[in-house]
């Protein structure tokens, strides 16, 4: 069997991030030499030896996921993603194109840092 690797197009682009949520933001931060570590206050830290994280801030789940229940289902780190798709969608201009769903791909990247060095 033959696979035939056609063009591909990245045609939009998003993202959320501590140092921003728009890709303008975070190329921004990083041309700025911009940093998103700071004291971790979303937990108690007594029992980790590290203080300091990187998180994202100011993101708005309800934004981009209208259906409250599927919400409530939903990481964190799912709602990001699910954001920034809807932004990359937005982006690539796609919003209300009739484009066929079956002629679009997507790449997505995500993690999270455990551990120690």
């Amino acid at each position: 069997m033959s696979v035939r690797l056609g063009t591909v197009v990245i045609s939009g682009a998003g993202v959320v991030a501590p140092l921003g949520h728009t890709p303008a933001e975070v190329f921004d931060a990083l041309l700025a030499g911009r940093s998103a570590v700071a004291p971790i206050t979303r937990f108690p830290t007594d029992a980790f030896p590290c203080k300091i994280g990187a998180a994202v801030t100011g993101f708005k789940a309800a934004q981009w996921v209208s259906n409250r229940k599927n919400l409530k289902l939903m990481s964190e780190a799912v709602q990001y993603g699910v954001a920034a798709v809807k932004r990359a969608w937005i982006d690539a201009g796609l919003e209300g194109a009739g484009i066929n769903p079956e002629r679009i791909g997507l790449f997505c990247g995500a993690g999270t840092a455990v551990g120690r060095t």
